[in-house]
């Protein structure tokens, strides 16, 4: 059985991903945008992995949930160094 708090990341995340659907035409001006939603879409793999590990042990479910927060903040590193080099460039 998922724990509770596991559960409400989940669907909090769930949450952030369908504002984040709504608004795509907004985040989409930002720069380098696809890099910051890929984050955003990988941290909410983890957090579903998160809730099937409890749910279906036996599988690799662990291995993929800290695999994808691996990659979430990776990604958004790159972002980060990215938009922060792209502001200090004058115009």
């Amino acid at each position: 059985m998922p724990q509770e708090h596991e559960v409400i990341t989940l669907i909090l995340g769930l949450g952030v991903m369908l504002i984040i659907i709504v608004q795509r035409r907004q985040l989409a001006q930002l720069r380098h945008a696809l890099l910051l939603l890929s984050a955003c879409a990988v941290s909410l793999a983890a957090w579903s992995f998160t809730v099937l590990e409890d749910l279906l042990p036996g599988l690799p479910f662990n291995l993929l949930e800290h695999t994808c927060y691996l990659a979430s903040a990776l990604l958004l590193a790159i972002w980060c160094r990215k938009h922060l080099a792209a502001e200090e460039r004058p115009a």
